[in-house]
């Protein structure tokens, strides 16, 4: 049997290494901060703490941060990791690990100090947590210390439930966007009318694919159960991203209004759309509705986010599109484009793509997870990218198919308008 490793001891030992240690100070980056670190206070030797106010969601997620740096993250070996886990990090490629308060759920009882965590075969052990208590319905505006330990080499994240509750007044109010293959899947902010929010959208093309996210937040997506839902399909969430969408199943020229409220129960959601009118489509609206599009997804994302390519116009007879990328600290990305912005239609390599000069057939197929291994990898073979670095990938099309793909290393002028325009992919 596999020995029990001892990941926090309240007495301390050892020490922490340089890099794992913050300059300035520990900052939380929480659902609640809207990407803000907030930094934490200091409370004692090797305590340091920030209160936390459930908002509407009635549950936060969180990670520390050294010295505010989204590039050193401090992280728990799960995700949504409950109170009195060990600490990870700091790493870059971790956004997916996170601590979750979740008042939803029966509360903890407090302890008075911390004692020893343990992690055997089967995860984490808290030797301090004792067994969960009930307590009232869970209320939006509770509030929770969040206190991260340190002691020699040993850290720990925790936290108590208070007894004062915010005044709800001074808790944000939530605000919603559609996400949608017709946007490019970036954020349309919906109007709060009522108890719901609305949002009136112009169809160039048919069908139209949509989630909603709350406060711009990917973390946060509200989706369907199940793909091409209709009306009748409640929103589950707010959560990490199913991949799930509803379709409006529109026609070009169509004027819909997407409605959103909170179903009866507080715990799912009712959309609702409506057609309103038909338009007659500008000349350069049918002209960019007449063209392709395509989308990518990659590493820098965990494959899990998809952005639109840029247009950049006919290279004699060839449609060119592009994006921009910034290499992470694997030093190489990898990618895959979708045509029509459609999470269904994945367009690949018919190999993995190991630099620029590797030779390659680009293939076009239904995405049932059989090539999630065949990518474009940018790093590889005479690429040698370094970390930091910037890559310009140029996508060529001919008579509606990808025909190229190609990459080199942004000059200095490509950049700087590609980052004025907010056009860079990469790790957040």
């Amino acid at each position: 049997r596999k020995p029990l490793e001892l990941g926090y001891w309240p007495g301390g030992g050892g020490d922490l290494q340089d890099d794992q240690m913050p300059f300035r100070g520990y900052y939380i980056l929480g659902s609640w901060s809207r990407g803000k670190p907030e930094p934490m206070q200091a409370e004692g030797p090797g305590s340091y703490g920030l209160t936390v106010t459930l908002g509407e969601n009635r549950w936060e997620d969180f990670q520390i941060l050294l010295d505010g740096d989204k590039k050193q993250r401090l992280h728990p070996p799960q995700h949504r990791a409950p109170r009195d886990s060990l600490v990870m990090g700091p790493e870059t490629n971790a956004q997916a690990f996170k601590w979750r308060i979740d008042g939803r759920r029966a509360r903890p009882a407090a302890t008075s100090s911390p004692m020893p965590a343990l992690m055997g075969p089967e995860g984490i052990l808290s030797l301090g947590a004792s067994s969960s208590s009930m307590g009232a319905a869970p209320e939006v505006g509770e509030r929770y210390r969040v206190r991260l330990r340190v002691a020699g080499k040993y850290r720990m994240v925790t936290w108590d439930r208070l007894f004062e509750v915010a005044d709800r007044s001074s808790i944000p109010k939530s605000e919603f966007y559609v996400s949608s293959d017709w946007n490019g899947w970036t954020f349309d902010a919906m109007s709060p009318e009522g108890d719901g929010w609305h949002l009136e959208v112009l169809l160039l093309r048919e069908g139209g694919h949509f989630q909603i996210v709350r406060n711009e937040d990917w973390s946060q997506a509200i989706g369907p159960a199940s793909p091409h839902a209709d009306s009748s399909a409640c929103g589950l969430g707010p959560d990490e991203s199913r991949g799930f969408c509803w379709s409006l199943r529109g026609s070009p020229g169509d004027v819909m209004r997407i409605t959103l409220r909170r179903a009866a129960d507080g715990e799912a959601w009712d959309i609702s759309w409506e057609r309103l009118r038909a338009e007659v489509l500008l000349p350069a609206q049918l002209e960019e509705a007449s063209r392709p599009r395509l989308g990518v997804a990659g590493s820098w994302s965990d494959f899990g986010l998809q952005h639109e390519l840029t247009y950049e116009g006919l290279d004699g007879a060839r449609s060119q599109y592009s994006f921009f990328v910034a290499i992470g600290t694997e030093g190489g990305e990898a990618f895959q484009l979708f045509r029509e912005l459609s999470w269904d239609r994945l367009i690949h390599p018919d190999g993995y793509v190991d630099g620029a000069d590797f030779p390659h057939r680009v293939l076009e197929s239904l995405n049932d997870g059989t090539a999630s291994d065949l990518v474009w990898a940018i790093g590889g073979g005479s690429d040698e990218a370094r970390v930091g670095e910037h890559f310009r990938v140029v996508v060529s099309m001919l008579d509606g198919k990808v025909k190229t793909v190609t990459w080199a290393r942004a000059s200095r002028v490509e950049l700087d308008r590609a980052q004025s325009m907010g056009r860079v992919l990469g790790r957040g």
